[in-house]
């Protein structure tokens, strides 16, 4: 199980490698299409944590992992770029990301992805069907 685990996190990961580092778009307004992307970068963190629980996830597989972390975390804030947060040092970057995480909880406890990921596999399972 957890074997099939660490190799659904390695998959999940490539498929995020491959679509690139979601970026806030601060030309257009947060819609549809962000909390959906938002959503799958959810899903992807908890299965990250979930197999880095477990110990099985390998130094590459880590840093990937704290990647998605910090792209979903940025994904709130619309004045700063992934570039920026990694160019930035100090307390700029402290206060980055202390924004960041600021603003990634407050969409936790208002939205409940939890449960948004959970009807979202619902109505998959239900469509494959």
């Amino acid at each position: 199980m957890v074997a099939m685990k660490t190799k659904l996190v390695t998959s999940l990961i490539s498929l995020l490698a491959l679509s690139g580092p979601l970026q806030a778009d601060t030309s257009a307004p947060a819609g549809p299409a962000l909390e959906d992307k938002r959503l799958e970068l959810f899903i992807l963190h908890s299965a990250c944590n979930a197999a880095l629980e477990a110990n099985r996830l390998s130094q590459a597989d880590h840093m990937q992992c704290n990647g998605v972390y910090v792209t979903l975390k940025l994904s709130f804030l619309e004045d700063v770029s992934l570039e920026q947060y990694l160019s930035a040092r100090g307390s700029v970057r402290a206060e980055m990301n202390q924004r960041a995480f600021l603003a990634y909880r407050t969409w936790i406890e208002t939205t409940n992805p939890y449960k948004r990921a959970q009807q979202r596999f619902a109505s998959k399972a239900l469509v494959e069907a």
